[in-house]
């Protein structure tokens, strides 16, 4: 994730103190335990399309399934089908 104003500075200001390596280390172990916070920005991404095929569910031996790719393999034995 990429680091906000904040993250820099206190990024930078721990590698100062420790060393690249170690500061580093420092400030992710320091962040991941949640003494500092606010210093990770949001992920970058994009938005998953809605699936519009066609699903199938129903029971098997008394367990929901639900899934296109059981349709062949199971048959005639899904009960319920929609």
């Amino acid at each position: 994730m990429p680091l906000t104003k904040k993250g820099k500075k206190i990024m930078k200001s721990m590698r100062e103190q420790y060393g690249d390596k170690k500061g580093e280390s420092v400030f992710y172990a320091s962040a991941n335990k949640g003494k500092i916070k606010n210093v990770h920005g949001k992920k970058e991404g994009g938005v998953m399309e809605p699936y519009h095929g066609s699903f199938i569910s129903g029971t098997v031996d008394g367990k929901q399934l639900s899934n296109p790719s059981y349709r062949k393999y199971y048959g005639s034995l899904l009960k319920g089908m929609k």
